[in-house]
């Protein structure tokens, strides 16, 4: 080693040189790193942390409605009959039907105050004739004939607008049948019938005023109709002892439609089985035979009686919509009633005969007038 002394080189404690005393150098070992202890737990990434995912199904949720809302643009310039009404409140929406005879749109947020004044805007441009109004709705015709209908939905902030064009009448024959004479003939001739038979028809009558609809149903029930009658403001359905079935109602406008059905007939149909030789016998009959199908009567009839028992819940629910048990019961109303819809509407694709129309269009009438029940 060398001397820090004298800076000879020597061996041993002692420098030979001059003496001096070596210095003792201290060995330290290299630090070894200190180990992480495994039981020590990574972090979760940002992106799997609860808050995160939340985040993320709120945003989803969010966008969902936003797209469920945005709907499309209406452009008023568009929409054949935009002369005929003021345009909506807003821009945005869904669009039906849009022709010359009818105009169906939904406006999406829309406020009550909008809606208010919206209604307003209308009757200022002439719908004012048999107007009904509540708080939700707004029914009138024009000097033109034309029907407009506003509903407000307050849950969803949407508006719904139909205007259908005035019915094409001219002068007509009073039918010089069995259906034809088993109900009175109106004092109006001018009408138009959507179809025609010799055991039963269809017909819109105009020139009648509601007070004129009102005599007419009176002959009516001096002529017999008084069996299983269904009577309200502007509707009246009934039997005679023999089983036929009158629908009559004001539709506004001076203008009722009349319906005339033959009893029905539990027709057997026998048939032979090619194979077998054997015959069997079907309650079944085929739509276009002019006799209501027992499964299409069975299918209107179940549809009324949801309908009946959805309004009456839904009346008990606008009552009370803090009470809890109504509150579970709603999700499963809300899921048959749309159920009940669809299969409701499945029939008008069908192939229905002119009495089974006749009954499908009596039946969706009475359910609507229900429904409107809720809405005032």
């Amino acid at each position: 080693m060398r001397c820090k002394q004298c800076g000879a080189e020597f061996e041993g404690q002692f420098c030979s040189a001059c003496g001096a005393k070596a210095e003792t150098q201290s060995f330290t070992a290299p630090s070894i790193p200190e180990q992480r202890s495994a039981s020590v737990k990574r972090k979760k990434p940002f992106y799997l942390r609860w808050w995160f995912i939340l985040l993320v199904v709120i945003a989803i949720g969010v966008a969902v409605v936003a797209l469920k809302k945005d709907g499309e643009e209406i452009i008023w310039e568009d929409i054949v009959l935009s002369e005929k009404i003021p345009a909506p409140p807003s821009g945005r929406g869904e669009i039906y039907d849009n022709s010359l005879l009818s105009l169906h749109i939904n406006a999406f947020d829309v406020s009550n105050k909008q809606f208010v004044d919206y209604i307003k805007q209308c009757s200022q441009v002439g719908f004012t004739i048999d107007e009904e109004t509540t708080s939700l709705s707004y029914e009138a015709f024009n000097a033109e004939g034309y029907s407009l209908s506003v509903v407000y939905d307050d849950y969803s902030d949407e508006v719904s607008i139909w205007l259908d064009a005035p019915i094409e009448m001219s002068e007509i024959q009073w039918p010089n049948t069995e259906a034809g004479k088993v109900i009175p003939r109106p004092l109006s001739t001018v009408g138009s019938f959507s179809y025609q038979y010799d055991d039963h028809f269809l017909v819109i009558v105009g020139n009648t005023p509601k007070a004129a609809y009102e005599e007419y149903v009176a002959e009516c029930v001096e002529k017999g109709f008084v069996v299983d009658t269904n009577k309200g403001d502007d509707y009246y359905y009934a039997y005679n002892g023999e089983g036929w079935h009158l629908t009559v109602s004001y539709e506004g406008f001076n203008t009722i439609e009349i319906s005339i059905t033959a009893p029905r007939e539990e027709s057997s149909i026998t048939t032979t089985t090619a194979t077998t030789g054997e015959s069997t016998t079907s309650d079944s009959v085929g739509a276009d035979n002019g006799v209501i199908r027992s499964d299409f009567k069975a299918a209107m009839d179940s549809y009324e009686e949801f309908m009946d028992e959805y309004v009456a819940f839904m009346k008990k629910y606008a009552d009370n919509p803090t009470d809890l048990d109504l509150l579970m019961d709603y999700a499963e109303y809300m899921s048959d009633y749309a159920e009940m819809c669809d299969e409701f509407e499945k029939w008008d694709s069908e192939d229905m005969n002119d009495a089974e129309l006749a009954y499908y269009l009596e039946v969706q009438t009475r359910v609507n007038k229900k429904l409107l029940e809720v809405v005032e």
